[in-house]
């Protein structure tokens, strides 16, 4: 009788160490679907400015260009994408941002759009830093949100930045 308790003990025990790295298993997995992190470079493309002075000389501006990208998801694979963007200056004193952009960008994974909102950190230099949302349209990336960073060192220069999927 001792034995089999000791069997049932036993077995008990391994399930529910079985039981646990399952479930360790799963939720690691789950997070990796889940949570993508992943850093970017891009490259822009020719800026083409819009506008110029608005009410009391002010200058009301707006900017599109098209660009690539090229995204390292931290495991190794890295995806190419391109892109199209309009950025418009707000109005002074109006806002948290100085600037407003959307970009529509596609890639292997799919499409998705960025609502970001910027500012200018050296007006001499045009130095920019952007934050804001992600929003999966095609693909894998359908029905998926996220966060997005990016900086920019000079006005029109290259940028840098980081983004997460949650969903």
């Amino acid at each position: 009788m001792s034995k089999s308790k000791l069997s049932i003990k036993s077995l008990c025990s391994r399930t529910i160490k079985v039981v646990a790295l399952v479930a360790t298993l799963w939720l690691t997995l789950a997070s990796v679907a889940m949570a993508q992190s992943f850093t970017f470079t891009s490259k822009n493309g020719e800026i083409t400015q819009l506008g110029g002075d608005g009410t009391n000389g002010v200058p009301y501006t707006a900017m599109t260009w098209t660009g690539t990208a090229t995204r390292d998801t931290g495991d190794g694979k890295t995806v190419k994408s391109t892109s199209t963007c309009i950025m418009m200056s707000q109005p002074p004193n109006d806002s948290l941002f100085s600037m407003h952009m959307v970009c529509d960008v596609t890639s292997s994974e799919g499409t998705f759009s960025t609502t970001v909102g910027c500012t200018v950190l050296n007006p001499e230099t045009g130095a920019t830093s952007c934050i804001g949302g992600m929003y999966g349209t095609g693909g894998t990336l359908k029905g998926r949100s996220g966060n997005i960073t990016s900086h920019s060192k000079s006005s029109g220069a290259d940028a840098t930045g980081t983004g997460q999927w949650f969903e």
